[in-house]
């Protein structure tokens, strides 16, 4: 019997990956994935060491120098944050890293943004709220930049560095641990954006996850965390401390300044060790979009007008802040550019204002539009992820059924292979997951199948209601 994510643990005991991680003794893959959830541990994974980035890069990434409009090619990119049942790392595609045109400027207070809603409601406009102008009155904290250099600012050509760990916490920030059933899975960074325990983080960081624990690293003090919502294609999550309060938040603005060639700290849980690290960078570009490339329990997709920085952030630092020098956080970071050096690396960031819209759309429950609110959207099964793509037969084969799934009343059977999901065809467990992500549960979604084999006997089509996925 294989686990499936959100319903059986893994067996064996929990050997030591990272000061604070820890992955099952398991085989290096495992056939089945959790549909809607996460693939359970995919071929070549490597266990009983620490997670980190993968082999060398396959070419010098372009250099960035702050030249808006410019396009880089061949860049490898990895997310941030460390999850022990994926490979190594998250590897965006280095197909696709663009500037869309000349508008460099963060999206403004007012401007609305079509939502069609899952079952056809009226638009809702994301609108800067409560949220934003709280978090613009909250106290700022202490942070420590070098002094300014003289002349230009060399990059560093040394090897990556995690940081400088911090001997104190930053108020506003915490540590996110995700897990699974009897150890721990994965760790990033989060931002407090309530006093009440509301904090923000990308959703990779929990994806695929059946619990959180976070750690503020202010008062050190620990809590219980649930999903409130999130955003996949925007890669945002909202979180829930239970039995929080008076928490000290993020100080920002909603329209705060940023510019080419500013001065940028970057403050993350470094290499998921569990401590606060510092970085030093540069605004290099005012709006990147990167195409991503799937591994693991995070689709493949793209993640638009992102802030870049000379900063080389590494894994852990995902939903963490990117300050300026008062203080104030202008990013939340979720990417990096890859490279056997610090000179070839890049971070990447949320511009704030994106990360407060989506955020106030959540906490106001309004679904739609890629966001949904709570655990998202699922078919209740388990598919085979160990067999290369078949062309004579496509689509994922169906392993087993979770006790709530309503395909088995199409009649769909195990071994069948799922091959369209509203019409767009379905070859890897990547399509699925990008399918899957902007849907939400209780929405009706057609589906296509084949039989066992990819034959005809025992292929239909049909009209089915997603359910909620039993994990993050």
């Amino acid at each position: 019997m294989h686990p499936v994510f959100g319903n059986a643990p893994p067996p064996g005991g929990a050997p030591q990956l990272a000061p604070y991680m820890r992955a099952p003794q398991h085989p290096a893959y495992s056939r089945n994935a959790a549909y809607g959830h996460s693939p359970a541990y995919p071929h070549g994974s490597a266990y009983g060491q620490r997670p980190g980035f993968p082999g060398p890069h396959r070419g010098r990434p372009a250099r960035r120098r702050g030249r808006v409009g410019s396009n880089i090619a061949a860049l490898l990119v990895v997310m941030l944050a460390i999850t022990a049942w994926l490979v190594p790392s998250i590897v965006l595609d280095p197909s696709t890293i663009s500037n869309p045109g000349p508008d460099t400027t963060q999206q403004q207070p007012g401007q609305q943004k079509p939502d069609p809603g899952a079952q056809g409601e009226a638009a809702v406009p994301a609108q800067p709220g409560n949220l934003a102008k709280s978090l613009s009155e909250a106290k700022l904290p202490t942070v420590r930049f070098p002094p300014e250099p003289k002349g230009p600012e060399p990059r560093e050509t040394g090897p990556i560095k995690e940081g400088t760990v911090l001997n104190k916490g930053v108020p506003g920030l915490v540590i996110v641990e995700s897990t699974m059933p009897g150890y721990l899975a994965g760790g990033g960074t989060g931002l407090i954006a309530t006093p009440d325990g509301y904090v923000i983080t990308n959703y990779h960081v929990v994806q695929g996850s059946s619990g959180i624990t976070v750690q503020d690293t202010d008062t050190k003090k620990r809590y219980e965390a649930t999903l409130v919502g999130h955003n996949a294609l925007k890669d945002i999550a909202v979180l829930k401390l239970n039995n929080a309060s008076n928490l000290r938040t993020i100080a920002t603005r909603y329209d705060e300044k940023v510019t080419l060639g500013m001065r940028v700290t970057v403050i993350g849980n470094g290499g998921a060790k569990g401590v606060l690290q510092q970085l030093y960078g540069r605004i290099t570009d005012l709006s990147v979009n990167i195409s991503t490339r799937a591994q693991g329990s995070v689709p493949g997709g793209s993640l638009k007008n992102l802030l870049a920085t000379s900063a080389d952030v590494v894994q852990g630092y995902s939903g963490g802040a990117m300050m300026n020098r008062d203080g104030r956080v202008v990013g939340m970071t979720v990417a990096a550019s890859e490279g056997p050096n610090a000179r070839m690396v890049y971070g990447y960031a949320i511009p704030i204002n994106t990360v407060i819209d989506e955020t106030q759309r959540i906490l106001d429950g309004n679904g739609g539009d890629g966001t949904v609110i709570g655990r998202p959207a699922a078919f209740g099964i388990t598919i085979r992820t160990d067999e290369k793509p078949n062309p004579r037969a496509p689509g994922l084969i169906i392993e087993s059924f979770l006790e709530d799934s309503p395909l088995p009343a199409l009649g769909i059977k195990k071994g069948d292979r799922i091959t369209k999901l509203n019409g767009k065809t379905i070859e890897s467990y990547t399509d699925l997951k990008r399918a899957l992500a902007p849907l939400e549960p209780g929405q009706k979604v057609s589906i296509a199948w084949s039989g066992k084999g990819g034959g005809k006997d025992g292929a239909g089509q049909g009209t089915v209601t997603l359910i909620r996925s039993s994990v993050n």
